[in-house]
């Protein structure tokens, strides 16, 4: 059994048989001989008022060492260079040689008046120990609540006249190297402490078997993130947090240790695993299904519209993975506008579409661009497009408007002046009626003429943005005057102006989709994957 002493000095043996025996002499009035060989560290080192442990064989002490003990910070004030900590180890006899536990009594913190709860913690016992900046050993900046691992050394003050317990050679858990403090702190009943040292314990476990067999051990005696409140006062860390500090071969090895994991965590080493599957033989299948249920239980899922709002996310999904059928929906469905924040003048913007009679938007693409629609499930703008990967043929040879991010449309009609400049790119083309809904919604823009003017210096946004467009007169950059005469009060009063909603508009907001008479059109939206209603607009796009 260890004992637990403050070192006095050495004094000399009355053993004559053999010259390298001393006497250990202790603060508590012990003495006991020692062989040379049994002193575990530098007799530099010991000094008097350092805390030792040591073993008692026959009446002599065996293998001394300097006690090295595991505490929390209590407060560290920079300014000052020093601080307190508190053990964490709960041994009456070594919390008695602390004066901070013989003598309890409030103190402040870094120099300010204690609250009433912290002055009734600073009276019950605890043993703390000074911590002055000379004898921080490791990198990183202290702060309240860092698990630290100290020698101790009790002094006395004379200018104080008292005895204070000093830390030395401090450094934070995490970058403790001793094996013996790893060992003692995983195994320790204070969950809290487990974390910082169980990377480096697992290394001393010789099978992958053993690691995941500890690791699960571990995660199952800790609180759940949902269970933290209630048990915060006995535990600081929750099965996720371990969890993700796990080394990435035990979390590659068990898919029951995978289903603690945090979101971004789990993404990551489950796309890591399907990258290396094939040449590692892993189970593909089996890793896509587990990809798309931790997909499914984002907690940022729309389960309403079965989309994914974290577009941070599909950049890290591989390409072939996101043409599975199943993925291409979970990742890229559509928001419908119902689900749309309200801009702040939605009230009066509603009121000036029913007082215009304003009925929807319009969008004209080509055959050949629908099909794509419809198989993603709605309209994305060019830069949401390039970002999916997305095929598609892009009918602006360029966006001088600056709006990469959002959708052209055109209210009540389409642009005839643009598409006769677009016309040469698709036999057919065809004229998308979608819901008036946008024109109220957040990130919705105007614009009176052309958009690409100036590079987007007429765009607007608001009321004030859509009544532009409605202007009695109407001049563009090159001096043609665009006037309300004979036009409907629904009409914009430039052919050209746009109306440009942001990212993308969902499928089901088109109410039906437009193509002219010529033969063979309407069957060619339905093999396009149009399930809605066609119209048939004589001499549209003609």
């Amino acid at each position: 059994m260890s004992e637990i002493a403050i070192f006095k000095w050495f004094g000399n043996s009355r053993n004559e048989r053999h010259s390298n025996y001393k006497i250990l002499e202790c603060e508590d009035g012990r003495r006991l001989d020692i062989h040379a060989s049994e002193i575990s560290c530098s007799e530099d080192e010991l000094i008097r008022g350092r805390f030792i442990t040591f073993e008692i064989e026959e009446k002599e002490a065996k293998n001394l060492c300097l006690l090295r003990e595991v505490g929390v910070i209590d407060w560290y004030d920079y300014d000052k260079g020093f601080g307190c900590a508190t053990l964490i180890r709960h041994d009456s006899l070594l919390l008695e040689m602390f004066e901070s536990y013989k003598h309890p009594k409030i103190r402040s913190k870094a120099g300010r008046m204690p609250t009433l709860q912290e002055s009734l913690g600073m009276l019950s016992k605890k043993a703390e120990v000074f911590v002055h900046h000379k004898v921080i050993c490791g990198s990183q900046p202290l702060k309240e609540g860092d698990l630290v691992v100290f020698d101790i050394r009790k002094i006395y003050r004379k200018d104080q006249n008292q005895y204070k317990d000093n830390a030395l050679k401090l450094k934070l858990l995490s970058e403790e190297t001793d094996e013996a403090i790893i060992e003692r702190c995983a195994k320790s009943r204070e969950t809290r402490l487990w974390k910082p040292v169980f990377h480096k314990y697992l290394t001393t476990l010789q099978t992958t078997d053993e690691k995941v067999a500890l690791a699960l051990d571990k995660i199952n005696k800790l609180p759940g993130d949902g269970e933290r409140l209630f048990y915060r006062s006995f535990s600081t860390v929750s099965r996720e947090s371990f969890s993700d500090s796990l080394p990435d071969e035990i979390l590659g090895f068990s898919e029951e240790i995978r289903q603690f994991l945090s979101f971004e965590k789990h993404l990551n080493i489950i796309i890591a695993l399907i990258e290396e599957a094939e040449s590692k033989n892993l189970p593909e299948d089996a890793l896509l299904m587990e990809l798309q249920s931790c997909l499914e239980n984002l907690p940022l899922l729309n389960k309403a519209r079965n989309k994914i709002r974290q577009p941070s996310i599909i950049p890290q999904i591989p390409d072939w993975v996101k043409e599975i059928p199943s993925f291409r929906a979970l990742l890229f469905g559509f928001p419908s506008v119902e689900s749309r924040p309200d801009t702040p003048e939605a009230t009066q913007i509603r009121a000036f579409v029913a007082e215009r009679g304003i009925f929807c938007l319009c969008h004209f693409t080509t055959i050949e661009n629908l099909q794509g629609i419809c198989r993603e499930g709605g309209l994305l703008s060019n830069q949401q497009l390039q970002s999916r990967n997305s095929p598609y043929t892009q009918i602006d040879e360029g966006r001088w408007d600056g709006k990469s991010n959002h959708i052209c449309c055109s209210i009540n009609s389409y642009n005839s002046m643009y598409l006769y400049r677009a016309k040469h790119k698709s036999q057919c083309w065809v004229l998308l009626v979608i819901k008036p809904d946008y024109l109220w919604k957040q990130g919705t823009l105007f614009c009176p003429i052309n958009a690409a003017s100036e590079r987007g210096a007429y765009i607007k946004e608001g009321l004030v943005g859509l009544q532009s467009m409605y202007k009695s007169v109407v001049i563009d950059i090159k001096g043609r005057e665009y006037t309300r005469q004979r036009l409907p009060d629904r009409k914009p009063t430039c052919i050209q102006a746009e109306v440009q909603v942001d990212e993308s508009i969902s499928l089901d907001d088109v109410l039906w989709i437009g193509v002219n008479e010529d033969p063979g059109n309407e069957q060619k939206v339905r093999d396009a994957g149009w399930q809605g209603e066609i119209r048939i607009w004589k001499g549209l796009f003609k």
